[in-house]
């Protein structure tokens, strides 16, 4: 039901002020707020989150997080908001936005499960970078400057140290 109230906006139906794709994903990491929020903030990493979507920033809340204009395969905002907590920080990811082209009830729910799953699986490779030597239980590990570029792995362990 709630996705024929959502596919009604597509058709045009006055009311529904829900997206069509409208998704709210957190996860934890335990990493420092601030490098969580360099890498929020690297453009090169947006294309690498979403690359059917050009983004643009209409609101850099820092540390907070940034708001996105999205563009492209869908048309709305995206937002990765940051919340400092004990010693990591939860990244939580919205989504609101319509397909650029009309679809069915059917694709247009493959398309958002398509973009939950896209993004589960780009969290997921970050939470393991800015991890990555942590045991679980363990405090987390300071900061090494390759964490802040798409794609670059951060310097070895016992480089890093502990905090």
């Amino acid at each position: 039901m709630r996705l024929e109230a959502r596919h009604a906006r597509l058709e045009g139906v006055p009311g529904s002020e829900q997206p069509s794709v409208d998704v709210a994903e957190e996860v934890f990491l335990v990493a420092d707020h601030a490098v969580v929020a360099a890498v929020v903030g690297d453009p090169e990493r947006w294309l690498t989150w979403w690359p059917e979507l050009r983004c643009e920033v209409y609101r850099d809340r820092g540390l907070k997080g940034r708001q996105w204009r999205v563009t492209g395969a869908l048309h709305g905002t995206a937002e990765v908001w940051l919340e400092p907590v004990r010693d990591g920080v939860v990244l939580h990811w919205f989504l609101r936005a319509e397909p650029a082209a009309p679809m069915s009830l059917r694709r247009l729910a493959r398309e958002r499960d398509r973009w939950v799953a896209r993004w589960t699986s780009a969290v997921a490779a970050l939470k393991d970078e800015l991890e990555r030597g942590r045991a679980v239980g363990e405090p987390r590990l300071t900061a090494g400057p390759g964490l802040l570029k798409a794609g670059a792995r951060p310097a070895d362990d016992d480089e890093r140290g502990r905090r």
